[in-house]
């Protein structure tokens, strides 16, 4: 069955709630939100645990805070006008179109 441009061929959409939450999600938010033996709320002890390992000089711990207290950050890709002729010398195994070795500053 083909449909129209601008037909949906899900007209009523997905159920509202079906894939707000997984499963694992709503487990390990229940277990984190409860305190241990010791009475301290589970999500603090690993908050402080990640915190210690930051101290203590592991960068993915680092990594994960920072991205979740100010975001990741935006990957710039810069392009230039030399970009498709580098492409076309790296694509050609380091050689230019005329077959000569590539210099190290690239083609001009």
């Amino acid at each position: 069955m083909t449909f129209q441009p601008g037909q949906s061929g899900n007209p009523a959409g997905r159920p509202k709630g079906s894939r707000t939450r997984a499963p694992l999600k709503d487990a390990l938010n229940k277990y984190l939100n409860e305190k241990d033996k010791d009475g301290n709320l589970r999500l603090d002890v690993l908050a402080g645990k990640l915190y210690g390992m930051a101290i203590g000089g592991d960068v993915q711990a680092m990594k994960l805070i920072y991205e979740r207290m100010e975001g990741k950050p935006k990957q710039a890709i810069e392009v230039s006008t030399d970009t498709p002729a580098r492409l076309e010398v790296i694509l050609t195994n380091g050689k230019d179109t005329e077959g000569k070795a590539d210099d190290a500053e690239g083609t001009d």
